[in-house]
């Protein structure tokens, strides 16, 4: 529905260089980090938008209006999958024509586990935007991410960590700390993907890959997909691969005595919009 209402509206299409951003934050655990989608360096500006956001199971994101939606009139309304990852796809629009200027147009609260030792990324892409006119934008969406925060360090500075109260309704909750957002990182316009350079393999406790790229990640990061050709041996969880990696390592695990010796399987990824696939056999000395 929200794909069919944005189609509906576009009649042409505008060439533009403008991004639409999410940004990077640092957190602690059980907290709720917020996180602003940025709209920049739009000339032509856009009366809707349209954007798909993924993200782990393991985080909890909330999406609302932001300052220069609000202030053009528009809703947001985003419908949500689950399978490996959580899967949003959102349109922010109205009935009137007004376009929205460069600035916050969403922000994304983030609810982090209360286990959480790493880094939660926000992938994002299908953007697209909406004149008031009826013809398309082109927009280049930028992924984000929330990490572990090590520190009450923002912005290079030592501050208390804000908080804000937060509750369902009018009724008050609970006060939760509340971090904002770092500067984005952006990407070169036109990059993407890097492919596989190789996968190396071996066992020890389970079976650990490297895997090995062609040149360093882009785009604010990516997420990764392990997969394999036997269903008893799995990966426990997606990962995330920071903008600069040019290698990373996925850990399979199996149950006691399922993988043996002369066994033949393969191992892949889904990156991005690559799949990395290799062959694995295993030999005596596992």
């Amino acid at each position: 529905m929200i794909c069919f209402l944005l189609g509906f509206l576009l009649l042409g299409s505008i060439a533009s260089t403008q991004t639409l951003t999410v940004g990077t934050a640092t957190g602690q655990p059980g907290t709720v980090v917020r996180v602003p989608l940025t709209l920049s360096g739009a000339t032509t500006l856009p009366a809707g938008l349209q954007w798909t956001i993924k993200y782990a199971k393991t985080v909890s994101i909330a999406q609302s209006v932001g300052p220069s939606a609000s202030a053009a009139g528009k809703q947001l309304s985003c419908a949500s999958t689950v399978g490996t990852l959580v899967t949003a796809v959102c349109l922010l629009s109205a009935v009137n024509t007004t376009t929205m200027s460069n600035g916050d147009v969403a922000e994304i609260d983030v609810t982090l586990p209360t286990v959480f030792s790493g880094t939660a990324g926000i992938a994002i892409s299908g953007t697209l935007g909406a004149s008031s006119s009826a013809q398309s934008i082109a927009i280049a969406g930028v992924s984000g991410k929330v990490s572990k925060m090590t520190s009450n360090a923002i912005m290079g500075s030592t501050l208390p960590v804000p908080t804000e109260t937060r509750g369902v309704g009018a009724v008050v909750d609970k006060v939760i700390p509340v971090v904002r957002n770092n500067p984005p990182v952006r990407m070169k316009e036109g990059e993407s993907v890097p492919s596989k350079e190789s996968i190396a393999c071996n066992w020890s406790d389970g079976l650990k890959c490297l895997v090995r790229l062609t040149s360093p990640v882009g785009n604010g990061g990516n997420w990764v997909l392990p997969f394999t050709s036997r269903c008893d041996l799995f990966s426990s969880e997606p990962i995330w691969v920071d903008q600069g990696q040019s290698s990373f390592n996925v850990n399979f695990k199996s149950e006691p005595g399922a993988i043996n010796v002369g066994n033949r399987f393969v191992v892949g990824m889904e990156f991005g919009e690559s799949f990395f696939l290799e062959a694995v056999s295993l030999s005596a000395g596992r």
